[in-house]
């Protein structure tokens, strides 16, 4: 990560605050739809994306810039709303 531009190494500081967040746990790895009782998951939310792999695309290098970091990190979020509304 020291290899990371500043800007991308502060994405990773706030990647580590969002992990140690209240209830980060469950946003940390992908959603198991049939262990959830969400069966009409995939039909809802066509590209997944949860912490773990925010991280994981950051530390290898797939995330270039800070605004595709942030748009990452939005989308467990977004995901949680569309499958419980």
């Amino acid at each position: 990560m020291s290899q990371l531009p500043e800007p991308l190494r502060k994405c990773c500081a706030v990647d580590c605050q969002l992990e140690r967040a209240p209830g980060a746990r469950r946003f940390m790895t992908e959603v198991d739809p049939v262990a959830l009782g969400v069966l009409h998951y995939r039909s809802i939310v066509r590209s997944p994306m949860d912490l773990g792999t925010v991280k994981r695309r950051l530390e290898d290098g797939l995330v270039t810039d800070v605004l595709a970091f942030a748009a990452n990190s939005r989308r467990p979020r977004r995901q949680l709303i569309l499958t419980t509304t």
